[in-house]
């Protein structure tokens, strides 16, 4: 048998950039750049005046004083709000919309603020902020260090281009003042939409034909066959109506970025079979939503015409993005405009249908999103036991994800005749586990079909270093072989890159989200700190090792991997301990210590379809159980206090 390599863990470059990944690109909205290129036109002189008419008319803000240019200490405007509390508000404007601003201006902003005793800072502009820059308000950065009382300190927002929209959108007397040159329409009253439905997991698209979804809400509302068995009106209240019809719909186009199930082929450009819908709104209603009688029509025809499955099986729903025709009349053109964006939608059991994201995402007051919208970070925090919550999503990778994939593992393979190379062979699980663990992390691991291991090591490694690790891992009783450099050629040629393939992964990036979310992947990772004295005993370190020994045990991994004793390095105790990089059982206990503090992390699967709201609070109250026990334990052997 031929011996062939294959890539477990690699590295290829590292970039850091504000840009769309591959599938954010396929569900991009034109219209949010546009929005941001209009504001760039209002110019710098207008800007104050501007913000001040959204101050005034949309927020209801009260003018005190309005100022501009050098000497204003980053204060443009001063306003009172609505419940009288002194705002200041510091404006940037910029022709190039592409430019975003860092935490340098928000500091000078939160030092005015406390200079001129505002309760309130807002920093705008009509571009963006960078991530720093989010995260220095959203994290109350700007209070670190600070010596005023916390109950005191100012409280800071920001305004960029798509919020500043979204307070304008709907002011008439803003967009007529301020937009006038810009097509506006009016008398929308018709928009469509394409509905997915699937059964899941298996993925199976529903039987259902629009005259079977008719033949169920006519039991219930006003339904007329416009042609026989294939176009229906439902009449859903004097506000609005739809009509629904066969149809199919790409993959590619559906708003959000779909990941096949298991029973379809990793292929895109797929046509899905759906119901083609057309909503139309009542004259009478004025101003309207459309994303709310979207909803509204998803969870008639998702409550009311649908069986109920299984305790094995979910409904889920795909709403692409709803669009309307209009006519331009200065150049005579038609246009095909969206008018809101895609969203998903789940029923489980004998629940109503729900978003997709309210089902699996944290809900409530007692859950503060550490991360904006803007943000990609699916992390909470559960306020009252000061708890911080990720979510990872294991999914199907999408299979332009896959061809990326596949590229980045080529790239790899081309760079390693620079690289010195390592091997051990026949190494088991653990083994494998102990040199992920203990190599540098800039090291590509490989894995043969005959079990051999092989690493490699990039010239950018000190020499020392590459020494320690081979120390290190031989103390261990892992015999390493340095691959000379004239037996190179012959190992690379053993590497295989295979070709793309649909897979499994774990993702916590919320534009990184596939459709349908598989509500039995889901990993909870909850961490919370404690303050703690020194630990000085090494007593203590295996006893902790041995209660997160016990724990994950009950819950399907064996640490011991059926022996009765291991040998490990007394530096390999706290990596065993803090191992948040392994994914092993069903629930993971992960103690780390930093100077003071201890991190008690736990990663739980879940495995059922129950929402996340339900399940969450279970979770918490076990980790609130182990950092008792474990505080318990310190006391007894070090007397350590928490």
């Amino acid at each position: 048998m031929k011996k062939t390599f294959s890539i477990l863990q690699g590295i290829t470059e590292v970039h850091y950039h504000v840009i769309p990944g591959e599938l954010e690109s396929i569900t991009l909205h034109p219209e949010r750049e546009a929005i941001f290129k209009y504001l760039a036109q209002i110019g710098p002189d207008k800007f104050l005046e501007f913000i001040v008419d959204i101050l005034v008319l949309v927020e209801k803000h009260k003018p005190v004083d309005i100022t501009n240019g050098a000497g204003d200490e980053k204060q443009d405007i001063l306003t009172l709000t609505p419940a009288g509390a002194r705002h200041l508000i510091q404006c940037k404007h910029t022709l190039n919309y592409k430019d975003h601003y860092a935490g340098d201006e928000l500091d000078l902003l939160f030092g005015a603020c406390a200079r001129k005793n505002c309760t309130k800072g807002l920093f705008v502009t009509n571009s963006d902020l960078t991530t720093q820059g989010k995260r220095y308000i959203t994290d109350k950065e700007f209070a670190r260090g600070s010596k005023i009382p916390k109950e005191m300190l100012p409280d800071l927002d920001y305004w960029n281009g798509a919020r500043i929209w979204e307070r304008v959108a709907t002011n008439n007397a803003i967009l007529n003042k301020w937009f006038s040159g810009m097509g506006q329409a009016h008398g929308l009253r018709h928009f469509f939409f394409d509905l997915i439905i699937q059964k899941m997991p298996s993925g199976v698209s529903n039987p259902l034909k629009c005259v079977d979804i008719a033949e169920k809400l006519a039991t219930k509302y006003t339904t007329t066959e416009l042609q026989q068995k294939s176009l229906y009106e439902v009449k859903l209240s004097n506000e609005v109506s739809f009509s629904i019809s066969d149809w199919f719909h790409s993959d590619l186009d559906l708003g959000v970025p779909y990941a096949p199930s298991e029973r379809e082929p990793p292929l895109v450009n797929i046509p899905l079979a759906a119901i083609r819908i057309q909503v139309t709104v009542a004259g009478e209603v004025g101003q309207y939503n459309p994303a709310k009688y979207r909803d509204s029509v998803v969870e008639t025809i998702g409550n009311e015409a649908l069986p109920e499955l299984p305790d094995t099986e979910w409904w889920h729903f795909v709403a692409t993005t709803p669009q309307t025709f209009v006519f331009l009349h200065d150049i005579l053109e038609p246009k095909l405009i969206s008018v809101s964006k895609a969203q998903g939608f789940v029923r489980v059991g004998v629940n109503p249908v729900e978003g997709e994201k309210d089902w699996v995402f944290p809900q409530g007051e007692e859950y503060k999103r550490t991360s904006k919208i803007e943000e990609d970070d699916l992390s909470w925090q559960h306020i009252p036991s000061d708890t911080n919550i990720i979510l990872l999503l294991e999914q199907r990778i999408h299979p332009v994800a896959a061809y990326e994939h596949y590229m980045l593992q080529l790239q790899q393979v081309r760079s390693l005749p620079k690289y010195e190379l390592f091997a051990t062979p026949k190494a088991s699980d653990s083994i494998i586990d102990k040199v992920r663990r203990l190599v540098d992390p800039r090291a590509i691991i490989m894995t043969s079909n005959t079990d051999d291991l092989l690493w490699a090591l990039p010239p950018t490694i000190e020499a020392n270093k590459v020494e320690e690790i081979e120390e290190t891992l031989k103390r261990q009783g892992i015999p390493v072989y340095h691959i000379a450099p004239k037996n190179k050629e012959k190992y690379l040629n053993m590497i295989e890159v295979p070709p793309p393939s649909v897979t499994w992964v774990i993702n916590n990036a919320e534009s990184n989200i596939s459709t349908p979310i598989w509500l039995n992947r889901r990993l909870f990772w909850l961490d919370r700190e404690v303050r703690i004295e020194k630990l000085n005993q090494e007593k203590t370190w295996l006893e902790l090792l041995k209660l997160k020994a016990q724990y994950e045990a009950h819950y399907g991994f064996d640490f011991m991997k059926g022996k009765k004793t291991t040998a490990m390095a007394s530096e390999e105790i706290r990596g065993f301990l803090y191992d948040t990089m392994s994914v092993r059982g069903d629930r993971m206990l992960d103690i780390g210590f930093h100077n003071d503090k201890m991190s008690i992390n736990l990663r739980l699967w879940e495995k059922s379809f129950k929402s996340t709201r339900s399940v969450l609070p279970i979770y918490i109250k076990e980790l609130d159980d182990i950092t008792n026990e474990i505080l318990d334990l310190l006391k007894t052997l070090e007397g350590a206090k928490a």
